[in-house]
C-alpha cells in the first residue's frame, strides 16, 4: 500500500505527491507501529513526513536553476531487416516440418539438399506492399531507430525566500520537461 504523506504537518492523503525536490528541507520516514498509532490505519504502508524550506531572517533570498540532460540508448537492439525476417518465418515453419511457400507480403522459393532437409533457395518481396494500388513500396525500415530519440529534458527552477522576527515566507516555481527516449513519451510538469 501507499504510504501516508505529511508535508509541513498537514496530511495530504496517500496519493505520490508532485512537486519541486528542491524544496525540501528534509524528510522522515515512519515504518514501524508507533506511525499506526499517531496515525492510525492509513499509515499501513508508512508515513513519509516532509518538511519543506522556509524562509530566513535577514535579506531577501532568490535562487534560479537551469538544466539540462540528454538520454539515449547506449545499447540498441538489433532487428531484422525485411529479408531477415522472411528468413527467419520460413525456417520456423520448416523447423515445424511445413515450409510456407507464402508468409504476409513473401514468397518463398525453396527446396530439399541431399539429406532431404528444407532449404531457402530465395525470398521474394513485391515491390510494393499493396500490389493494386502501388502506394507503399516495401523497406528495410529499422523500428527501433523509428521510435527511439536521443531524448533532452530541461529543467528550471526559481525560489524566492524571505523572514522576519514576525514570520517568513518561501515561494517557488518548477517547470520541467521531458522529451522522452520513445517518441511521443514525453511530459510536462
Amino acid at each position: 500500500s501507499n504510504p501516508l504523506y505529511i508535508i509541513d504537518g498537514i496530511d495530504v492523503g496517500t496519493a505520490n505527491r508532485d512537486f519541486n525536490y528542491n524544496d525540501i528541507e528534509s524528510i522522515q520516514v515512519l515504518k514501524d507501529a508507533s506511525s499506526a498509532t499517531i496515525y492510525g490505519a492509513r499509515a499501513a504502508g508508512g508515513v513519509i513526513i516532509i518538511t519543506t524550506k522556509k524562509g530566513k531572517k535577514g535579506s531577501l533570498q532568490v535562487t534560479a536553476n537551469a538544466r539540462r540532460s540528454y538520454s539515449w540508448y547506449k545499447n540498441k537492439i538489433g532487428v531484422l531487416d525485411a529479408e531477415g525476417y522472411g528468413r527467419a518465418a520460413w525456417q520456423a515453419s520448416a523447423n515445424d516440418g511445413t515450409p510456407l511457400s507464402q508468409y504476409l507480403i513473401y514468397k518463398f522459393d525453396y527446396g530439399t539438399d541431399a539429406n532431404n532437409n528444407y532449404k531457402l533457395n530465395r525470398i521474394l518481396l513485391p515491390e510494393f506492399v499493396d500490389t493494386t494500388a502501388k502506394t507503399m513500396r516495401t523497406a528495410n525500415t529499422n523500428w527501433f531507430n523509428e521510435i527511439s530519440q536521443t531524448a533532452i529534458m530541461d529543467n528550471f527552477d526559481v525560489s524566492i525566500a524571505r523572514g522576519t522576527d514576525k514570520g517568513s515566507s518561501f515561494f517557488s516555481m518548477d517547470y520541467t520537461h521531458n522529451q522522452g527516449i520513445v517518441k511521443t513519451t514525453d511530459f510536462k510538469r
